[in-house]
């Protein structure tokens, strides 16, 4: 009886599999279907669609993850990946990503330390702006206009002064909020090539260490961070529809009163919540609706 019973559940446990892979493939499927309909020219599109059957898919994936906890085989992969060529591509992977049910992830020509733009728990397909590289510079008005995909090399600095010019514009200007008062900005970086979780534990482990020690040389109430220095040490949303109070946790440090501004913009552009990750803006529709249950 016993045995049968093992063979019965292991039966379930196999269908459930195989019928969990169908929907997946059938998904995916339909996913790509929708961006040839809806396409003004399917032929453009189908050269900057990117599919795990590609011999570039890897390579194109892998080319600008500069942390290599998530290079291993264990980290979850896109579904599809598209390289637009020009913006009138970009609205039609946006609707079908959200017709299809596929969480989108936009990544740019910039560093993203905690994998946001190319990682996801949910099946997903990654928007790829590497081919958005323009830089245009105005003289006039000494402003410049560079586009996603951009790099500007290697360079940085892990201690950043602040002052002169950062002090002239509003707190309350634009969502960076860091402006006078503050003498300096920190990035806490840490670089290893030896691979396997235990390597990336030990190191992860010591900058920890060493942010905490900086901690009375720094704000306080909330200690804040930048927001392109992104660190899921300071808080993360919960999984589904995630509450004001819990967004705050980590909202605060990168925005400051500006949070709660950005949460207005938030629920006039996306009340659905479709554009989320685990430090996504939260629209108020959400929280209140799930505070009235």
């Amino acid at each position: 009886m016993k045995t049968r019973s093992i063979s019965g559940l292991s039966f379930v446990f196999v269908l459930l599999f195989s019928s969990s892979w169908a929907a997946s493939a059938q998904n995916h499927e339909d996913f790509l279907q929708c961006l040839s309909l809806h396409s003004q020219n399917s032929t453009s599109i189908s050269q900057v669609i990117y599919t795990p059957n590609n011999s570039s898919y890897l390579p194109i994936l892998q080319f600008s993850i500069q942390n290599l906890r998530f290079m291993s085989s264990d980290t979850p992969k896109p579904t599809v990946i598209v390289t637009p060529l020009h913006e009138s591509q970009i609205p039609t992977v946006i609707k079908c990503s959200r017709t299809h049910g596929m969480q989108i992830r936009v990544r740019s020509g910039g560093h993203d330390y905690e994998g946001l733009s190319y990682v996801s728990e949910l099946p997903f397909v990654i928007l790829d702006m590497i081919n958005f590289k323009s830089i245009t510079v105005d003289t006039e008005t000494s402003t410049a206009w560079v586009q996603s995909g951009s790099t500007v090399e290697a360079a940085e600095m892990i201690l950043s002064p602040y002052g002169g010019k950062m002090d002239e514009i509003s707190e309350y200007a634009i969502p960076f909020p860091h402006r006078a008062g503050n003498l300096y900005k920190i990035q806490h970086l840490v670089y290893w090539e030896e691979e396997g979780e235990m390597a990336a534990e030990r190191h992860i482990s010591w900058i920890r260490r060493l942010y905490s020690y900086m901690a009375p040389y720094v704000s306080k109430f909330p200690r804040a961070a930048y927001i392109n220095y992104r660190d899921f040490d300071v808080g993360v949303n919960k999984q589904g529809n995630t509450s004001h109070a819990q967004a705050s946790i980590w909202g605060t440090k990168y925005f400051k009163n500006n949070f709660n501004r950005l949460v207005k913009v938030k629920t006039m552009v996306d009340p659905g919540n479709f554009f989320r990750n685990e430090q996504s803006i939260p629209p108020i529709s959400l929280w209140r609706k799930k505070k009235g249950d």
